[in-house]
């Protein structure tokens, strides 16, 4: 499902982001596992003692608020493992609630659901580094639902610094149209009723975020079969 793998692929993102590099935005850095038990070097022959277990631990990363400093700087600076799905009414809240009581998120990853319409109460452009996964609709005329009108709109201005969300936000955006909307068309797909989500996305990457993968776009007409 497009929705759950979008999730997915952010997590996967989270653990191998774990570094930034000033000037050059961010940069992937692998993880790398504690050993196995059966990795670990054998002491001499004729001194052969069963290795110690080495327990597994999970990965985490952890928000940081520590200012650039030359001492910092050659230090990595992870990204919160939180990812924020905002979403509007209908088929998209319905996906966002599916995600978050979701037995395949992985272990230690917080999904936080936020309507579009209280997207403010994350602080776009600030210090702090931010993941989500947006879901938008598109209804007649190509415009946004009035839920997700204004945080569209937000993004949209022309004000806006260039360079705001750079190194700031990791995003990917899912995209729900209905094509049964355009009845001047013999032959509609799912790209053809999801402007918004089409805009959205190339705004975001505009102002400096990092696509997670390529944007999710679903048709109400052949049943959100991509959902």
């Amino acid at each position: 499902a497009a929705a759950v793998a979008l999730v997915a692929l952010a997590a996967a993102w989270l653990l191998r982001r774990r570094s930034h590099t000033p000037g050059r935005g961010i940069a992937a850095q692998p993880l790398v596992p504690p050993p196995r038990a059966h990795e670990l070097p054998l002491p001499p022959a004729g001194d052969l003692v069963p290795p110690p277990i080495v327990p597994e631990e999970p990965f985490l990363c952890v928000a940081t608020t520590e200012p650039r400093t030359a001492a910092a700087a050659s230090r990595p600076i992870d990204w919160p493992c939180v990812v924020h799905v905002l979403h509007d009414e209908g088929l998209a809240s319905e996906i966002a609630e599916q995600l978050a009581t979701s037995p395949t998120l992985p272990h230690g990853l917080a999904l936080v659901r936020t309507s579009c319409a209280s997207f403010k109460q994350i602080a776009w452009g600030g210090s702090a580094r931010h993941v989500a996964v947006l879901i938008v609709s598109t209804l007649e005329n190509e415009q946004p639902t009035e839920e997700a009108g204004q945080m569209v709109r937000f993004f949209m201005r022309r004000a806006h610094p260039a360079g705001m969300l750079t190194g700031k936000l990791a995003y990917a955006v899912l995209g729900l149209g209905d094509s049964n909307l355009l009845l001047d068309r013999q032959t509609t797909s799912a790209k053809d009723c999801n402007q918004v989500a089409q805009r959205l996305d190339k705004r975001l990457a505009e102002l400096g975020g990092m696509p997670i993968c390529a944007r999710g776009e679903a048709d109400d007409r052949t049943g959100n079969c991509e959902v």
